[in-house]
């Protein structure tokens, strides 16, 4: 039903909202070809979304809103990405060194990622071979305590393959099956969390060397997403374009989930 002033009503709960209420392009100014065509970009390209190649390709003429655009389609990414690992997981967490935008000053933090080694799909790495490995997950580790990143990524019951180390000791006291210094058996290696360490090394290599702290688990949200598409940058874009048109579901009366629906 029509509402007026560019807004229509829900024919459920008779709000009035914006029809792309919850939606990438929601409180944008950007035409919707122009949002199209840098989820295009950010699909296709081999290195990570800048507000560099959104100016260049003519998304949009301001710096600071470039910038903002790629944060929100990262955040998409995120969303597109957030089905849980299962079966037999590898996981470990590693310190990577960065360096930050304003001083040069290098800086560590200790990144946490996990792989799942029930099925393989063809990936290229940083340097452009070919590489078969699982689907993966990858945050920056806040602090010592690493269980909330499993809780999060990883389904109960799942069988979680790690170092022997104390950061990884209660595992089994949160339904998961705890299996320190598992061999790998994917691709026949003797040494111990071959998938994990190759994942991290490829991660590394692509991040950007310079980098803000606080924008690091964006980055490594936009590589998971990246990296589970395999090289199927068409199927990426179709992906991305289907999330950023879903709409976010609201909280009606009585706490039941749902979509505004109209006629």
């Amino acid at each position: 039903m029509r509402a007026g002033r560019n807004l229509v009503r829900c024919i459920e709960c008779r709000k009035e909202i914006s029809i792309t209420s919850g939606t990438l392009i929601h409180h944008t100014h950007i035409p919707i070809q122009k949002m199209v065509l840098a989820l295009f970009i950010a699909s296709h390209g081999p290195d990570p979304i800048s507000p560099r190649d959104l100016l260049d390709y003519g998304v949009t003429g301001r710096y600071g809103t470039a910038w903002k655009l790629c944060s929100r389609i990262r955040d998409l990414m995120k969303r597109a990405e957030s089905s849980c690992l299962g079966g037999a997981i590898e996981a470990d967490a590693k310190n990577t060194e960065f360096r930050s935008f304003v001083k040069g000053d290098k800086y560590k933090v200790s990144i946490v990622g996990a792989v799942e080694l029930a099925e393989t799909i063809e990936v290229f790495s940083p340097s452009g071979s070919k590489e078969m490995t699982g689907r993966i997950r990858l945050a920056s580790a806040r602090s010592i305590d690493l269980i909330p990143f499993f809780l999060e990524a990883v389904e109960p019951g799942s069988i979680v393959c790690t170092r022997d180390a104390k950061e990884f000791s209660k595992l089994e006291d949160h339904s998961f099956t705890h299996s320190p210094e598992y061999k790998s058996t994917i691709h026949n290696a003797d040494n111990s969390l071959v998938e994990i360490r190759r994942v991290m090394e490829m991660a590394k290599e692509w991040l950007p060397a310079t980098l803000k702290y606080k924008k690091l688990d964006e980055y490594l949200d936009e590589y998971v997403f990246r990296h589970n598409q395999g090289h199927n940058q068409d199927l990426a874009f179709q992906k991305l374009l289907k999330t950023a048109l879903a709409k976010k579901k609201f909280r009606r009366v009585g706490g039941q989930l749902g979509t505004h629906r109209f006629k």
